[in-house]
């Protein structure tokens, strides 16, 4: 090559101003809910840019997993001399909202039982990520048992779908009547002691 090239002139030790490069790629977390992630969604994101701010419109695709990137094309660091632009990654993490927590693709989600529910069993209504469904629950379920309800779970990309496990918690109503509070004085009197 001569003193012309594609990248520009040399000029005594460095090299010219009209040097073409790349913007760099920029790399930054996404977060969205175990919802969006399952079923998709359309989220719009703020950029912060040298010169301003900007938003971007972007799909989430249904069935991505935590640790997974979305590339933006372009969206990176700006290029430098009209070199093109680096792109943007978003790393997708689940917001802890209390209600799911995702292992593999099974979900454990908490359900609350009074004493006579788990005692006696009952059918409780459950939300799922595909909508409310009633669940047995068996007779002498104790706290951290946990009750499997088979394909609720999430599903990734490929269309495979974990299971939905619901995390037994005992608690007692807020307020008691008087007749539950004398059934409860009864129950106290029959029962073996525990110590």
């Amino acid at each position: 090559f001569g003193s012309d090239s594609v990248f520009g002139r040399k000029r005594g030790r460095g090299f010219s101003r009209n040097l073409r490069m790349r913007g760099e790629d920029i790399e930054s977390v996404l977060e969205v809910t175990i919802e969006e992630a399952f079923k998709g969604a359309e989220k719009v994101v703020s950029i912060r840019g040298s010169n301003k701010d900007r938003k971007i419109s972007l799909k989430i695709p249904a069935g991505i997993m935590p640790g997974e990137k979305i590339k933006l094309t372009g969206q990176g660091g700006q290029g430098i001399n009209g070199g093109e632009n680096g792109d943007l990654y978003l790393k997708v993490e689940f917001k802890k909202n209390g209600s799911y927590e995702l292992e593999g693709l099974n979900i454990v989600t908490p359900i609350e039982l009074y004493p006579w529910e788990s005692a006696l069993g009952s059918e409780v209504t459950v939300n799922t990520l595909d909508g409310k469904i009633i669940v047995k629950i068996p007779a002498g379920i104790k706290t951290d048992s946990r009750i499997r309800v088979p394909g609720k779970g999430y599903r990734d990309k490929t269309g495979k779908r974990g299971d939905l496990f619901l995390k037994v918690r005992l608690v007692n109503p807020e307020y008691l009547t008087r007749e539950q509070l004398e059934l409860y004085k009864k129950l106290m009197e029959i029962s073996p002691s525990h110590r």
